[in-house]
């Protein structure tokens, strides 16, 4: 779970919440939520937003999330060479490789692997 993910949590508890209610009231689903508050999805800027306007503390929040921004910004969407699965790469020396997690030489990836039938076709 990324910082941001932490704090939103933390607040969430504090104020007696639950993921899902977070969801319902953003207009989301809480595997939408969870996503952003795992790292693997941006924090849009209406989902932060959303964030201040229930918890309060825009500094920190804003902080968090452009953190995490930052650290999730994806360079390429490449197809590994091997096995050709499409992969969201972050890490300039695995879109250099064209290869996946599986296939890379690399000690510390940072590509995620997902096929979709219509980014294939």
């Amino acid at each position: 779970m990324t910082e941001f993910g932490k704090a939103i949590r933390i607040l969430r508890i504090e104020n007696n919440r639950k993921l899902k209610q977070d969801a319902e009231d953003f207009g989301a689903t809480a595997s939408y939520i969870s996503a952003i508050e795992h790292g693997k999805k941006q924090v849009s800027d209406s989902y932060l937003e959303y964030c201040i306007k229930t918890y309060g503390n825009k500094d920190r929040l804003t902080e968090l999330a452009k953190k995490q921004n930052q650290s999730t910004e994806k360079i390429a969407v490449i197809r590994c060479k091997d096995c050709k699965h499409w992969l969201t790469v972050i890490d300039k020396d695995i879109a250099e490789s064209g290869l996946c997690n599986k296939h890379s030489q690399l000690e510390t990836t940072k590509a995620y692997e997902y096929c979709s039938r219509a980014e294939r076709e």
